[in-house]
């Protein structure tokens, strides 16, 4: 009986990974979340601080297509940035970043 109720929930558990894997577009909509946040926390919070910030999520949003490599695994997806863009100022520009999208949300694993 305990073995059968514990396959029952590893059953359910992985359903639900898979049906929250993240997809290509929730990522799109993350990174343009993100790079807006950090715009405007760099532009300061005025008027002109976030119309710039919301513009250059937008461009960010609208390249991260060719920009990113998504590994769909069921369960979970690794998406890596390429090394063609600055996402902070602890990143050198130089080296990828990747993600890790599980259950709905993304994780940042560092540099690849």
């Amino acid at each position: 009986m305990g073995s059968k109720f514990a396959l029952a929930i590893f059953v359910i558990v992985a359903g639900l990974l898979a049906w929250a894997n993240p997809s290509m577009t929730e990522f799109k909509e993350f990174t343009k979340t993100q790079s807006q946040t950090y715009l405007e926390d760099e532009l300061g919070d005025n008027a002109i601080g976030r119309a710039l910030a919301q513009a250059g999520s937008s461009i960010a949003g609208e390249y991260i297509d060719e920009l990113v490599d998504r590994k769909n695994y069921v369960f979970f997806s690794l998406f890596e940035v390429g090394d063609s863009i600055q996402l902070d100022d602890n990143d050198n520009g130089g080296s990828d970043w990747r993600y890790l999208g599980i259950g709905g949300q993304f994780i940042r694993l560092g540099n690849k």
